[in-house]
């Protein structure tokens, strides 16, 4: 049901009054159908270095609707896959405080972690590459109702192209500003000055960065805090990795609750984009003498 309402809402025009009430009907019954019908299957596996691990991290304003996006998770058609759910204890001091219907899913194979410090974003991340260093780390945003076909579509397209980085949306890195850039990206093609989009879900392969610079929290701080497709995209770049965009494109149905807190918009409305990617520049031109637009 979800890999349909998911092509449907993907399929359907967004101009013109009658096609986008159409598709604000589809994820209005979407919504309806994920809290109340979706089918949960355990995934308590044994994680060996063939595991996904789908990495995911969430804050206050979303914690009590993140447990839609964590179902769908569970209920990909994937099954050697681990969820795993990182938070800071600067927001969330205990366990206790959890939702009860995110609490439940542990029972069902996710694990969650709670985290001393707070790296927004880069928590979906920096945690799970480094306690699964030999394994392929698949992100993903914590307010889409992922389709169950969406692991093993990554999965599939990164067994074609061995050590690239997979994702299902991307946009092309250039010297325009950061809303301007193009998202008219051709699949199944290996490509340097490309940027994955987070929310489409991004798998990264063993050996994509260089480890030393990618966990280096202090400059993440002060360059990028809350880019974290950026900061990921430069370290691919500085890397030398490539990016392939899988011919697979899902809809992404967004979780109504969760949109009243969006990064996305916070970034692109304040232009914190450009502004980070000028940061991430300075701090390369000093350490490497280069920019944010290198192409290895």
């Amino acid at each position: 049901m979800l890999n349909f309402l998911d092509f449907l809402y993907g399929k359907l025009p967004n101009q013109g009054l009658f096609w986008r009430s159409i598709r604000y009907g589809v994820r209005i019954f979407t919504n309806i159908y994920a809290n109340y019908f979706i089918p949960v299957c355990c995934k308590n596996v044994n994680v060996d270095s063939n595991t996904i691990i789908v990495s995911l991290t969430s804050f206050p304003a979303r914690i009590n609707d993140v447990w839609i996006t964590i179902a769908s998770l569970l209920n990909q058609d994937y099954q050697n896959m681990k969820v795993v759910l990182w938070l800071s204890r600067v927001q969330f001091p205990t366990m206790a405080i959890l939702p009860k219907k995110l609490l439940a899913l542990q029972s069902k194979g996710l694990t969650i972690h709670l985290v001393e410090d707070d790296m927004k974003p880069h928590k979906k991340y920096l945690y799970s590459m480094q306690m699964y260093p030999q394994n392929s780390i698949v992100t993903v945003d914590d307010d889409i109702i992922y389709p169950p076909k969406l692991i093993s579509q990554l999965v599939l397209t990164s067994l074609q192209y061995k050590g690239c980085v997979i994702c299902t949306k991307a946009v092309t890195v250039s010297k325009e500003k950061y809303l301007c850039w193009d998202n008219c990206i051709s699949p199944d093609r290996r490509l340097k000055m490309i940027m994955p989009i987070g929310v489409g879900g991004v798998l990264y392969p063993p050996k994509a960065f260089n480890y030393s610079y990618l966990f280096d929290t202090d400059t993440i701080k002060q360059t990028c805090l809350y880019g974290d497709d950026l900061w990921l995209n430069f370290m691919c770049r500085l890397n030398g990795t490539e990016i392939v965009k899988t011919t697979y494109c899902p809809g992404l149905i967004t979780i109504f609750a969760s949109q009243k807190a969006s990064l996305c918009r916070v970034n692109d409305n304040e232009n914190r984009n450009d502004a980070q990617i000028e940061s991430i520049s300075v701090w390369a031109k000093n350490k490497f003498g280069i920019d944010f637009y290198v192409c290895k």
